[in-house]
């Protein structure tokens, strides 16, 4: 099957989803300032201690324990599925979408399944936010893609950044970078 590759945070969509997800939560459920002393602690720790990514984002992502995610969720994309950038709409793709992104699956999910994605692959989180696994970043993406997906022809693949999505952009035919929502063709690296 032939499929065009995404990443999704500043490729198809303007911004961090992860960190605009927090703030969202932050307004609709002030309740959730309580974790901020333990995101900062989370945040030192990464920064001093020389901890990994996965690290971070379990630690960050511990205000989910306090709230409805599902439904937060469809509340944000209620709110934001207006600053996809529109070539990236179902009418404006020729195959079928593979959305692959560090931002945890539970952000995701409901935009991608709103825009007809064929495959979400994103950070697999459990009930309190830690990471199961590995953050889905850098040359993780292409191991989670064929652990998820072994029959498929890499026609496209977008993204906003040459350096940690140098990984996926080996597998396409195409590479396309964007940039603040414009489409580059690029050679390959």
């Amino acid at each position: 099957m032939k499929v065009d590759l995404y990443d999704f945070d500043k490729t198809v969509f303007p911004c961090d989803s992860t960190t605009k997800f927090w703030r969202f939560c932050l307004v609709k459920n002030p309740k959730i300032i309580k974790h901020i002393p333990h995101q900062i602690k989370a945040a030192a720790v990464y920064f001093f201690c020389k901890k990994d990514l996965t690290y971070l984002k379990s630690e960050f992502l511990c205000f989910v324990k306090s709230i409805d995610v599902q439904k937060m969720a469809e509340l944000f994309w209620d709110k934001n599925s207006d600053k996809i950038f529109e070539w990236f709409l179902p009418e404006n793709r020729k195959n079928p979408a593979i959305v692959i992104s560090a931002s945890p699956e539970f952000v995701l999910k409901p935009i991608c399944e709103r825009l007809q994605v064929y495959k979400l692959i994103a950070t697999k989180t459990d009930a309190d936010g830690k990471i199961v696994g590995i953050n889905c970043k850098g040359a993780e993406k292409v191991k989670r893609l064929y652990e998820e997906m072994s029959d498929i022809e890499i026609e496209n693949v977008y993204s906003d950044s040459l350096s940690s999505d140098k990984y996926i952009f080996e597998l396409g035919e195409k590479m396309y970078h964007t940039i603040k929502g414009e489409i580059n063709l690029i050679e390959k690296l």
